[in-house]
């Protein structure tokens, strides 16, 4: 297993923290998230990891250069990262969808058992999820009613229309195991389509819940249970962190 990192955006919306350095590289409490984050996939086994880069993408490669806490580091470059999103950045990375993925975005910050019952969990393709409520916002995964334990559809922010039925969604976490079968079978292949049709802008997740709708991925759901985790867009985001994790 590898771990795939998803750290090109310029993280604008956390300014003035990311002025000198990319938001990946924000410290929390003293330590910057992408160090935590790769010290975690270390203790959790894994020994390579892809850093997908953009903004600053030098101050990355400095930094960390071909190893840190034990993970060997190649890297990836999105030099279109300020005009496409995260699916488009997905497919830059394709050739390193061969084997099955930790996939991990560069601006969260959660505990080590978050990641641990991610990496245990029996099923081929998991995405860590927890309970919904304000002010969260963005894709969720709506429970099979047949099938405890897995998705029944994935559905992204911007198709949430109203009357959504919040109270029984589940927010995913950016936090995912996905299988060498489906990668090369199904998501490689459906980026490409995506990325042919100038779905540049769009996120990955739009891939997954197409391909969950198609009935071409089983995808199962780790709870977050009592961990903490929190993603960090903003400054009052940084703040909740901060305060989160201080203890």
């Amino acid at each position: 297993m590898k771990a795939v990192f998803l750290i090109a955006g310029r993280g604008r919306r956390l300014r003035p923290y990311t002025d000198e350095r990319p938001k990946c590289m924000v410290p929390l409490h003293g330590a910057p998230l992408l160090s935590t984050a790769l010290r975690m996939v270390s203790e959790v086994g894994v020994r390579e990891a892809v850093l997908v880069v953009g903004h600053m993408e030098d101050v990355i490669r400095q930094t960390y250069g071909d190893a840190f806490a034990g993970v060997a580091l190649r890297y990836v470059s999105n030099p279109d990262y300020a005009t496409t999103n995260n699916l488009y950045t997905m497919w830059l990375a394709r050739k390193e969808l061969d084997d099955d993925v930790l996939l991990l975005e560069g601006d969260l910050r959660y505990d080590a058992g978050v990641l641990r019952d991610l990496v245990a969990h029996p099923a081929a393709n998991v995405a860590v999820v927890d309970d919904f409520r304000p002010p969260m916002n963005g894709t969720v995964i709506l429970p099979s009613p047949d099938r405890p334990g897995w998705a029944d559809r994935m559905v992204l922010g911007k198709d949430q229309g109203e009357g959504f039925p919040y109270d029984r969604a589940l927010k995913t976490v950016n936090l995912y195991r996905l299988s060498r079968d489906l990668l090369t079978e199904h998501f490689v292949p459906a980026l490409g389509r995506a990325v042919r049709g100038e779905a540049l802008g769009e996120y990955y997740e739009a891939v997954l819940a197409r391909l969950l709708d198609e009935g071409a991925v089983d995808l199962a759901y780790s709870h977050v249970g009592p961990h903490r985790w929190a993603e960090i867009d903003d400054e009052s985001d940084l703040r909740f962190a901060t305060d989160l994790f201080a203890r």
